[in-house]
């Protein structure tokens, strides 16, 4: 296991912490998810460190990132976040690889300032095709988030392990150990400013709209419904009418954390794409 020293810029209103593998290679930046951290990408870090400069930062509300400013948590401010992150520390074409919320980010930074952005990797980016269900369902989904959030946060970090590991059996420590860290360090201030599941960065995201704009070569990475992946056969088949330039891999036996599930199958997706580039 490698660490990379702790790092910070100020961007945007935000002590931006993040990790960096350096070097003079080409920048590849990792956005997590809804409560992980930037730390949750290490696994795809150590792997392409030897040819590409990994950036792991850690969004608002999550991580070591502190708001300096009263904040907003919209896609909006996630995407400007991105770019000025990548904008104080001079970086341009970076590869932009996001998981779920994160994702949804990257494709937005795409579609905004292409200047700034060579390739994207999306895994399972956060999507719906039609947001069908009641007002009542997306009040309660927030609620439990928050239940479910606050109990990881209660247990003992041996609990906390034992139940991740019988929840999450295709993950391994190297996966486990940054997710329960992200939990620990999740500010669950954040709920303030989500009334309901409709608010929150990635259902705001008018998502065809953002990848009719992208101009870069695209790789989505989908993974089994049944499991928990968000991107649906036909809504991936939607993508690509939108926008030729996107490719998708369906990955067998993954669910939403496609990276964590199947690693080695994600790994294999990932890397010729990257050589193409």
């Amino acid at each position: 296991m490698v660490l990379w020293p702790s790092q910070t810029v100020e961007a945007n209103g935000l002590t931006i912490h993040y990790l960096r593998t350096g070097g003079e290679k080409p920048p590849i930046v990792f956005l997590h998810g809804f409560y992980d951290n930037g730390l949750n990408g290490r696994r795809v870090a150590e792997t392409l460190t030897r040819d590409f400069d990994i950036l792991l930062p850690d969004a608002r509300f999550h991580g070591l990132t502190s708001i300096e400013q009263t904040p907003g948590f919209t896609y909006q401010d996630l995407a400007n976040d991105t770019i000025a992150l990548l904008e104080a520390l001079g970086i341009q074409q970076a590869i932009l690889m996001g998981h779920s919320m994160g994702a949804s980010n990257a494709a937005v930074v795409a579609a905004q300032r292409p200047d700034l952005v060579r390739a994207l990797v999306l895994e399972d980016p956060a999507w719906w095709e039609t947001p069908d269900e009641s007002d009542e369902h997306h009040k309660i989904e927030v609620e439990h988030w928050k239940t479910y959030i606050q109990s990881q946060k209660d247990l003992s970090h041996e609990d906390r392990l034992e139940q991740a590991q019988f929840e999450q059996p295709l993950w391994t420590t190297d996966d486990l150990g940054p997710w329960m860290t992200a939990q620990d360090q999740f500010d669950m201030a954040v709920f303030g400013h989500i009334a309901d599941s409709l608010q929150v960065p990635w259902r705001q995201t008018p998502w065809r709209e953002v990848v009719a704009r992208i101009t870069c070569p695209s790789l989505i990475i989908t993974g089994e419904n049944q499991r928990g992946a968000i991107v649906t056969p036909s809504l991936a088949s939607e993508l690509q009418q939108i926008n030729p330039r996107c490719q998708v891999v369906h990955i067998e036996g993954a669910g939403h954390n496609i990276r964590r599930d199947r690693f080695a199958h994600f790994m294999n997706a990932v890397t010729p794409f990257l050589k193409e580039l």
